[in-house]
């Protein structure tokens, strides 16, 4: 008596669920009794696709049949299309089995060890092949309609869950407690303080894996930052790179998803380092000393009684000029921000009156401006769609297409930035003054409220190479600041500076 295998695949979880896997069992087992055939052993694959090798069950049946101590004669499927789905992978699936006498049956097609078995074999594969590239070319199909329509009908990315709106379309949603975890990432790019591996670190800090099951990995968090799915816009080869708008909301603002792309490609503000973190120290590192110009160290200083007590100090062993407790240096640069706001105020507000009175005689700049800069992503939008055709042509690679088209990309998110900021800038100015005047007013009341990285950014804006410090003279009497300079300079009658960003050039 011939010792056979079975093996028996569905492609759905539904499938596995349903009689269909009960079906080939009792058919493959009704043959091999009629045909005098030893079942030795078993293999399901349940909810596996033929496509690829990658099923446990194949390759443990696989395994098992080229086991030489086994003595297997047959495997025996209920169709060809269980075993591959296409007349490649057939033969090498068959040449392999044959290698150890291991041949093909199936129940339900008449195939033999004969040249006309054989060539039925293969022509039934062919069959399968062709099926399954029917089936893969309709569901495609039906995705590019539902996506030219503004669905979506793949799985749903983070932030989102997958729904169905009044018309039966598929759509998304937006997920009540994973968006607001994805604007905070959007966030943190948009400030220009945080680089991508810096926003990963402090997005987990901020409870990501509480919201999502897991930390985030940095290649999440890239891929969350530049998925255009994320601003309602769907794109890609699947509608010949055109860029439809979703019939559903994003999770973020256009203008912002245009803006994080900028900073991502290295055309917006540079993050602003900052010092090695303590919670307790703020000013480590950025206060030096007058005398060796060391930066401070700081730690925990223990007192007779074994209380702990804070200090900043010199580290250099041989200097030490400057030792004092964390409240009095702390103290010390309070008083600093308080007499630069106190100075800069009245200040602030010449030069407040001469950015409005620029401002309002450049409007008509500014609208002319626009229009450019919305004929500028037109344009390139069309060259964009130009290229997608020369791929789709075979005129150029898909390594010349990946680079030209990602220049684009770029080039177009900085248009519809700077056409963004334009708008901005012309309707919000008296807003944006006024927390400006509000921030250079309340310097040490802002530094208090920040945390910690803040701070420390905070600190380098107004005073890039940091400050030095002398038990005497505290932070000197001469201490000014770049960013004071300038506002003095400007507020003398010159309003020149005062143009709106989206006339800037680029």
């Amino acid at each position: 008596m011939k010792r056979v295998v079975l093996y028996l695949r569905v492609s759905t979880v539904e499938q596995a669920e349903g009689t269909s896997l009960e079906t080939q069992e009792r058919t493959c087992i009704d043959y091999c009794t009629r045909n005098n055939l030893e079942v030795v052993e078993t293999f399901v694959d349940k909810g596996e696709s033929a496509k690829t090798a990658d099923r446990p069950e194949f390759q443990k049946m696989m395994r098992f049949c080229t086991t030489t101590k086994h003595r297997i004669n047959h495997v025996v499927v209920y169709r060809l299309d269980r075993l591959a789905r296409n007349s490649y992978d057939s033969a090498i699936y068959g040449g392999m089995l044959a290698k150890y006498n291991v041949k093909l049956l199936s129940t339900t097609e008449p195939i033999s060890d004969d040249p006309t078995g054989r060539f039925m074999q293969t022509v039934l594969s062919a069959i399968a092949e062709l099926d399954n590239d029917i089936r893969g070319q309709r569901a495609k199909d039906g995705m590019t309609r539902v996506a030219e329509k503004g669905g979506w009908a793949f799985q749903a990315p983070l932030g989102y869950i997958s729904s169905r709106d009044k018309d039966d379309m598929p759509v998304l949603e937006v997920h009540p407690q994973q968006a607001p975890m994805i604007r905070k990432l959007y966030g943190l790019i948009a400030t220009g303080l945080y680089t991508i591996s810096q926003a990963h670190k402090e997005i987990n800090r901020r409870g990501w894996k509480k919201v999502f099951g897991r930390d985030a990995h940095i290649q999440t968090v890239h891929k969350v930052l530049t998925n255009p799915i994320m601003a309602g816009q769907i794109t890609g080869r699947l509608v010949d790179g055109k860029v439809i708008k979703a019939r559903f909301k994003g999770l973020i603002e256009q203008h912002l998803f245009d803006k994080v792309q900028t900073i991502l490609a290295g055309k917006g503000h540079v993050a602003t380092p900052h010092s090695r973190n303590n919670e307790n120290f703020p000013l480590r590192t950025f206060v030096k000393c007058s005398k060796c110009g060391k930066p401070l160290t700081a730690s925990l200083s223990t007192g007779r009684a074994g209380d702990k007590y804070p200090y900043y100090r010199c580290q250099k062993k041989d200097c030490l000029a400057v030792h004092i407790k964390k409240t009095a240096l702390e103290d010390d640069f309070r008083d600093l921000l308080s007499s630069l706001s106190d100075k800069v105020t009245p200040q602030f507000k010449t030069l407040k009156d001469n950015v409005l009175a620029g401002w309002k005689s450049r409007h008509d700049d500014v609208i002319i401006q626009q229009a450019q800069y919305q004929a500028e992503l037109e344009s390139l939008q069309t060259q964009q769609r130009i290229l997608l055709d020369k791929l789709v042509k075979g005129i150029i690679t898909d390594d010349a297409y990946k680079a030209m088209n990602q220049k684009y990309d770029a080039e177009i998110a900085i248009c519809r930035v700077e056409i963004h900021d334009a708008q901005l800038d012309e309707l919000d100015i008296d807003g944006v003054l006024n927390a400006a005047e509000y921030m250079f007013s309340n310097l040490a009341v802002l530094w208090d409220s920040m945390e910690l990285n803040n701070r420390q950014r905070f600190q380098l804006v107004l005073f890039p190479s940091g400050l030095a410090y002398s038990m005497k003279d505290k932070y000197g009497t001469n201490v000014t600041s770049p960013v004071f300079n300038v506002l003095q300079n400007k507020s003398e009658g010159n309003s020149r500076m005062a143009r709106p960003r989206g006339i800037e050039p680029r």
